[in-house]
């Protein structure tokens, strides 16, 4: 009923409004400066286009898989093997990259609050090893590189993590849980998670309305549209400062908005009316 498919927009949305505009636009905005608003256009023009194929699919083949099943019906076994695997990469470095970010503002946000979280707790051994090759390198040539203030945390969380069996003990901690929670979730039913997930919708478009307001506001009576042309690094001062070229640089980042309609396409068994409730969802 209405419900339901109200209940897939959300769901989309909650897929759209999330890592493509909280995460990665910092990475987004360093390449394309203020014209990646155009990037976020062409992205919801392809998005439309990507809709109405899912929504064709969802009303024709309304089971659950997604893209696999769709290949499934469409190709065969092969295409649907090699495209279940690059669903479950998409699905697992999406999921990786928005729990890593969630755990920076997290942590950001506890040190605020006077918690401060070990930084052997809050990264990743990797990175900090990493660092710790390349600053060992850099002093040996003596030339020892200067340390941007996340490189000093990677640094601290090598020098103070504790060790077991030789390795460090460095892992981020807050990604983990939130990972683990929210499995729990998904597991305990599709009703707890769905309202979980609309909860979070209404936040978020909550916390993007309130951006909107507060900081068009600052930007007028501050006069800071000046902001909307920086300088490149030749100093000329452009809405695309480094190019079109430089916006579409960030495309990969914008368009996480694509997993929205995966994730609403996986509920069709969960639909009453999967070849209305599916179509009506994804374009809404």
């Amino acid at each position: 009923g209405r419900g339901f498919i109200m209940s897939l927009r959300l769901g989309g949305i909650a897929a759209i409004i999330g890592a493509g505009s909280f995460s990665s636009l910092g990475y987004a905005v360093f390449n394309g400066g203020p014209g990646v608003v155009v990037l976020f256009v062409i992205t919801g023009i392809a998005c439309a286009f990507t809709a109405l194929c899912y929504s064709e699919f969802a009303s024709r083949i309304p089971v659950a898989g997604s893209a696999y099943t769709y290949a499934y019906a469409s190709f065969g076994e092969l295409f649907a093997w090699v495209i279940g695997w690059a669903l479950i990469m998409e699905y697992s470095i999406g999921n990786i990259y928005v729990a890593y970010s969630w755990s920076d503002y997290f942590t950001s946000f506890m040190h605020k609050v006077g918690f401060q979280i070990p930084d052997y707790l809050t990264c990743s051994y990797t990175e900090a090893k990493k660092l710790i090759g390349e600053y060992n390198d850099s002093v040996a040539n003596g030339t020892a590189m200067v340390l941007t203030s996340a490189q000093e945390e990677l640094a601290n969380a090598w020098k103070n993590a504790p060790v077991a069996g030789g390795i460090r003990m460095i892992l981020d901690l807050p990604a983990l849980v939130i990972n683990v929670l929210i499995t729990y979730l998904v597991y305990r039913g599709i009703k707890e998670s769905r309202n979980f997930s609309n909860a979070m919708v209404i936040l978020k478009m909550a916390i993007v309305l309130l951006v909107i307001l507060v900081g068009g506001a600052l930007i007028f009576s501050n006069g800071l549209s000046f902001n909307w042309t920086p300088p490149n690094d030749a100093g000329v001062k452009s809405f695309m400062p480094n190019g079109f070229s430089g916006v579409m640089m960030a495309v990969s980042g914008v368009f996480f908005a694509y997993i929205g309609f995966d994730a609403v396409s996986v509920l069709a068994e969960e639909s009453k009316n999967p070849q209305r409730d599916l179509p009506l969802g994804m374009i809404l």
